[in-house]
């Protein structure tokens, strides 16, 4: 009974949402109480692999919500060079080394790279859809140099930001 008491207890102080409240009440109904030692030894195990389980399906709830998070305030400020990992990570409430871990493992790429692949979807629109220079898109996008703006963008994109106009701009 302790063990259940303390799983139960675990998975409550985890901070999940109602819906995985309600999922732990019902996972650790007390009548489900064994009544032989192979009923014990087995009730033992199913709790294990109950709580190993919820307490991943919270943590993944919680990742989610940090990186739905992250992906907002990055849609919000881009545009500002001075945006970092760092940043991001105060804003989120996380350290900047846990944040990049768990939007690696959520997202699939690490921050640096996503803040990257970010900048250049919107500098190509920039370039398809205005006639503004290649610097004036760099610094709307978040890059205080137009050499190293252009170099990442030719190391992403396979082209020059000049040439991507040409192919596919205005």
């Amino acid at each position: 009974m302790d063990l259940y008491l303390s799983a139960k207890g675990y998975l409550e102080d985890l901070d999940a949402d109602e819906q995985v409240k309600e999922e732990i009440k019902r996972s650790f109904a007390e009548d489900d109480v064994p009544n032989s030692y192979e009923e014990t030894v087995g009730y033992i195990k199913d709790i294990f692999l109950k709580t190993v389980r919820m307490r991943k399906q919270i943590r993944s709830s919680k990742g989610s919500e940090v990186v739905e998070k992250v992906l907002y305030y990055v849609s919000k400020n881009y545009e500002d060079e001075e945006l970092s990992l760092n940043q991001v990570a105060e804003y989120a409430g996380f350290s900047a080394n846990h944040l990049s871990t768990v939007f690696h493992q959520e997202y699939g790429e690490p921050f640096v790279k996503y803040l990257t692949s970010y900048r250049m979807e919107k500098a190509k629109k920039l370039l398809k859809e205005t006639d503004l220079k290649t610097s004036d898109i760099c610094y709307k996008v978040g890059y205080k140099d137009p050499h190293y703006f252009s170099s990442i963008f030719k190391k992403t994109q396979g082209v020059t930001p000049t040439r991507y106009r040409e192919d596919y701009g205005i």
